[in-house]
């Protein structure tokens, strides 16, 4: 069986769960089930719907499943192009960030500060005092070197250069170079060491307290209600992108150009869920909102558990 025809048989016990039918031996679910509560069908026949959609469409299930985190694998490593010319190192960080197929894009920011911190490269002043970087002793010995390039007006340029054997070392210590980029910051031309935020965490009594409104709610609107449930003030904050990212993650959202500018608006889904979009003005002219009734609200708080750690 293979991996479309197992989504395709999943898919038939989710679709017969979302209309009460027990999918193990074709009878009807019992009233009183939890099967049958209205939110959880809501549940199944939206996943029934990703389904089809992987069924119809295979390479679906790459875009769908994005993330706004980097997530090193086997798979991603084995996406990343070594070379046998020399490359940037904002050439093959485009590399790995087409590997990462993540939301958030990796620069070679992440690169040069992990390779900074672990003595690859230095930051030196040019004859007219701004900082570059150039590759230590320890980095010549890697693959790392400068090319010097001749403008037109007859000054120099020089260019950081990897070659095949540098390459696949950022790549074998991709996860490293990560890790340290969740922990440090570029400042005034090096990088420091800087406190991990401390995630959001809530509990399921706190939670059970949240106060589901009529009238629809703008995302920042939810997360000021879930932030006020919690007993500890001082502990991290809920913010809405955290929501919204995740929501853009599993198709619920999407990222819409309207009048230049990018907005995070329902998808079709989204919109079947109860999330509209609404036309506001201000002072910089008009711009557009997405909005969440009460059964979008449910849907949120019922996954919540899949955007933040509930106690």
């Amino acid at each position: 069986m293979t991996e479309i025809e197992k989504i395709a048989y999943v898919k038939s016990f989710i679709d017969k769960l979302a209309i009460g039918i027990d999918p193990t031996d074709g009878t009807l679910i019992p009233d009183g089930e939890v099967a049958l509560n209205p939110r959880l069908s809501k549940c199944f026949l939206y996943v029934a719907d990703i389904l089809s959609k992987i069924i119809e469409n295979p390479s679906a299930l790459t875009e769908m499943y994005k993330t706004n985190e980097w997530i090193v694998t086997p798979d991603v490593l084995a996406r990343i192009e070594c070379s046998a010319l020399r490359v940037g190192i904002s050439t093959f960080a485009k590399r790995i960030n087409d590997a990462l197929r993540s939301t958030r894009k990796f620069t070679a920011t992440e690169v040069n500060n992990w390779l900074l911190h672990e003595g690859y490269l230095t930051r030196i002043a040019t004859s007219n005092n701004k900082m570059t970087k150039r590759p230590t002793q320890k980095g010549v010995n890697l693959g790392i070197t400068t090319d010097e390039v001749m403008k037109e007006n007859g000054r120099a340029k020089y260019y950081v250069r990897c070659n095949v054997n540098a390459q696949r070392f950022i790549r074998d210590h991709l996860s490293e170079i990560i890790e340290f980029s969740k922990t440090s910051v570029a400042y005034s031309g090096a990088s420091v060491r800087r406190k991990p935020s401390e995630p959001f965490e809530i509990t399921q009594a706190e939670l059970a307290k949240f106060e589901f409104s009529e009238t629809p709610l703008m995302i920042s609107q939810i997360t000021d209600r879930i932030n006020a449930l919690k007993t500890h003030t001082s502990a991290a904050k809920l913010k809405a992108t955290d929501i919204t990212e995740w929501l853009l993650s599993v198709g619920i959202l999407k990222v819409v150009s309207l009048d230049a500018k990018n907005y995070k608006l329902p998808s079709d889904i989204g919109s079947e869920m109860g999330i509209s979009v609404e036309r506001r003005s201000s002072s910089n002219g008009e711009y557009s909102i997405a909005l969440y009734n009460i059964e979008a609200q449910k849907f949120i708080i019922d996954n919540l558990h899949a955007i933040v750690r509930i106690i």
